[in-house]
């Protein structure tokens, strides 16, 4: 009514001279001639964006919804928690409000006092210690917020450890862990890492995440995919895409299961060596898709489009195809390591937004996108558990360890010379081609690489779980264009790292095992077990990947039975590590003489 009344008593505007009008005039053509252009030479102008605007509308309707209800939401809990009548919520009142929402669990008594003194405060602006409905408003939402992001996993962004709590003790051991690795082998990681750390940190992923999205939103069917689906809208006074609440919904999502999308991208890219490494290649996407619950029907297109039915190979050329260089040199550099027949890390996180809008249950699409999500991380729960372990974990329960690094130290001359004799005389970090080399070299696979590595139960360690120790031991690198050969490659430290997943998920036997059964080395107990129809040594049930399987044994254990193996294997003669009767002098002789037989010289030292 003041409003009304203010405009009423306003003075008029003076009367609009005869040139202005036609100047507006010529202007208002020109902006109807601009917009009718646009129509003509943008593709996204006339269906899609229609349908963009209805869903960008709708997504303005949900969230006005959600606001109304999440206010009636307080205003119940006012009355209900308001005891004492008095149309405000006391300390006491709001104790209750916390305890009924659960965030007391865990906590002593001063620290369930604190956390009520510091929610009051928070919020108290009239600071009488008191809150009104105002107030509480504010204060219910953020403590709603709070249990939401508690419960749902996704809405948070994960530790470096997976989101795992860390005891105390683990803290204290975190805290002085660099001291001791600036003097193990694993110093390199340091420098070599992205991190420049030990591990792989948030911030490098966050960095990589942003790196991918960016090149994610570069491309044109990424802008077409947008407009079609109410992800952005088209400003036609900026000519430019401007991003709906949607999109900044679907970017937080995939931010919050980027590791474990990460994890699948690695699991599905990296399992076929003869493919392309770190990429995902047609029938690796088929295999995915098909785990996701989609139904190919590239073999018969003019099938009926039923739930779950899409044509997988169009889907594939589409999302494949490069960003137009546009004469930019370093674009056109990208687009040259950009493989063709392949998605990289970026095109796998577009591909997993245009399935989850295939795959919806409901017309919201924030509830589709997020059923998907959690669809994608259960199906890899399934097919390869051991892939979702969070690469860091392996690391500081049982790869960072003193025993470990003395370990690696003890026999580091022997390492080096393998690692050497692997890569030959270039010198150039490892390839998955010469690390699988090694492996079958010194006898570690336990079965033939499977046709379908999800159709029959994985035991021992083959091809497959090899390729997967290569990927798990390399650090992080941000930049998966850029970065391109370090990323198919693995460094020594990388290497010893690989050394050490080997060993834990290697089924080897004990220092007991070769006394108690007469075993003379290490190699010979497990060539019986493997061999033998009825071997005295049974598997153990601690064998596989870290993170399955409880470990009965510290890794340095293991490792010591694996160098004696890999040691034997090229040295029959050099005696037992476990047993006290190793030769280093003899194997590093026998290692020098097939080092030059494969590469004309001895690529190592051979002093002691």
């Amino acid at each position: 009514q003041r409003l009304r009344t203010h405009l009423e008593m306003a003075p008029k505007s003076p009367p609009q001279h005869a040139a202005d009008k036609a100047a507006e005039a010529r202007i208002e053509a020109k902006e109807t001639r601009a917009e009718v252009n646009l129509k003509q030479f943008n593709p996204f102008q006339n269906a899609a964006k229609k349908k963009a605007e209805e869903q960008a509308d709708a997504e303005m309707d949900r969230f006005f919804a959600e606001q109304e209800a999440l206010h009636d939401q307080a205003r119940r809990a006012f009355r209900t928690y308001d005891v004492d009548n008095s149309d405000t919520i006391d300390a006491e009142e709001l104790r209750a409000v916390l305890a009924d929402m659960n965030f007391f669990e865990g906590l002593d008594e001063a620290s369930q006092v604190e956390l009520v003194d510091t929610t009051l405060s928070e919020v108290d602006a009239s600071r009488d210690s008191h809150l009104s409905f105002s107030e509480f408003t504010t204060c219910y939402n953020k403590l709603v917020s709070k249990s939401e992001e508690r419960e749902n996993s996704g809405a948070k962004l994960p530790s470096i450890f997976g989101g795992e709590e860390l005891s105390a003790s683990e803290r204290l051991r975190l805290k002085v862990m660099p001291k001791m690795l600036d003097r193990s082998v694993f110093l390199p990681r340091k420098k070599e890492a992205a991190s420049k750390d030990y591990f792989d940190t948030s911030a490098v992923r966050d960095k990589m995440f942003k790196a991918d999205w960016t090149r994610v939103d570069k491309k044109a069917s990424f802008a077409q995919f947008k407009q079609e689906n109410g992800l952005a809208v088209y400003d036609a006074k900026a000519h430019k895409l401007k991003a709906t609440p949607l999109l900044k919904f679907f970017k937080t999502s995939l931010r919050a299961h980027y590791d474990v999308l990460c994890n699948a991208f690695t699991f599905y890219g990296c399992r076929d060596i003869k493919g392309a490494f770190h990429a995902m290649d047609y029938t690796e996407f088929v295999e995915f898709a098909t785990s996701a619950g989609f139904r190919d029907t590239s073999a018969d297109p003019k099938a009926p489009q039923k739930f779950g039915a899409l044509n997988l190979l169009a889907l594939f050329e589409d999302l494949n195809a490069e960003v137009d260089a546009g004469g930019n040199k370093k674009k056109q550099k990208e687009n040259d390591v950009n493989l063709d027949d392949a998605f990289m890390r970026f095109e796998f996180l577009e591909l997993v937004m245009r399935l989850a809008m295939k795959f919806p249950q409901t017309a919201d699409p924030k509830v589709a996108f997020k059923g998907f999500l959690m669809f994608c991380k259960n199906n890899l729960l399934r097919d390869a558990p051991d892939a979702v372990v969070d690469r860091n974990l392996f690391r500081k329960d049982r790869l960072y360890t003193p025993e470990v690094s003395s370990a690696f130290l003890n026999h580091q001359h022997e390492l080096r010379a393998i690692y050497s004799t692997m890569v030959g005389a270039d010198f150039n970090p490892a390839t998955i081609e010469e690390w699988i080399w090694l492996c079958k070299r010194v006898g570690v696979l336990d079965r033939p690489l499977a046709a379908n590595a999800l159709a029959e139960k994985v035991v021992g360690v083959g091809e497959v779980e090899l390729s997967l120790m290569f990927a798990a031991s390399q650090m992080a690198l941000v930049d998966e264009l850029k970065d391109r050969d370090s990323l198919t490659t693995m460094s020594f430290t990388e290497f010893l790292e690989a050394i050490g997943r080997l060993a834990d998920a290697k089924d080897l036997p004990t220092k007991d095992d070769l006394q108690a059964h007469g075993y003379a080395t290490a190699l010979e107990a497990v060539a019986d077990t493997e061999r033998a129809k009825y071997p005295k040594l049974r598997r153990r049930a601690s064998s596989g990947f870290y993170g399955q399987p409880a470990k009965t044994r510290t890794l340095d254990q293991r490792l010591l039975m694996l160098f004696e193996s890999m040691f034997l294997m090229f040295e029959p003669g050099c005696g037992s590590i476990a047993l006290g009767t190793y030769d280093k002098v003899r194997f590093l002789q026998a290692l020098a003489t097939e080092c030059e037989e494969l590469h004309g010289k001895v690529l190592f030292k051979l002093e002691l």
